[in-house]
């Protein structure tokens, strides 16, 4: 993959500033010119680049494909999806050597995004939030499960500890 035609386009404009919530220079995100969706996300038209996404061949998309379609599922506020986009495209820059710093720069910025977008509830679809409290309560489930394990071994334990110097015990007054 080369970027040496790549030029970037970082949306910071009245309306994405709107869409993403913050006025901060910091929290706009970048698209990359030649790859999946550009065009329709430069005019912020998220359901065209949705359609053009359906439209490539999954296994030629390439590191400005899917940070372009991570930026598009933001835009849709599918968070989950684009954390998912970001960081294939993260994994896809860190693996060719050709690729500009800036490059990697901008997706690890536009990843960034996306995971405070995920810490912030209200970003969240209700079925993201309730699959989130889902693992919350799993995980909980989880732990306290594993605590009442230990507990139940550290019982048996002692009891086997104490049974045992019992047996001592009488062993040394009945010899």
């Amino acid at each position: 993959m080369t970027f040496s035609k790549l030029t970037t386009l970082s949306l910071i404009s009245a309306s994405l500033i709107a869409l993403s919530g913050s006025a901060s220079a910091k929290e706009a995100f970048t698209i990359f010119d030649g790859y999946v969706g550009f065009d329709s996300l430069k005019t912020l038209n998220v359901e065209k680049a949705i359609v053009e996404v359906g439209e490539v061949n999954a296994s030629r998309l390439e590191a400005g494909d899917m940070n372009n379609i991570c930026v598009m599922h933001a835009l849709a506020d599918e968070y989950p999806k684009a954390l998912d986009a970001c960081m294939a495209a993260e994994a896809l820059v860190a693996k060719d050597r050709a690729v500009a710093r800036q490059t990697l720069t901008d997706i690890s910025n536009n990843l960034t995004i996306v995971r405070s977008r995920l810490e912030t509830p209200h970003f969240v679809s209700a079925a993201d939030l309730n699959r989130y409290q889902f693992s919350r309560h799993l995980a909980a489930s989880v732990d306290n499960a594993l605590h009442t394990l230990q507990a139940t071994a550290d019982y048996w334990n002692c009891a086997v500890v104490c049974c045992y110097k019992t047996f001592q015990c009488n062993q040394k007054y009945h010899s």
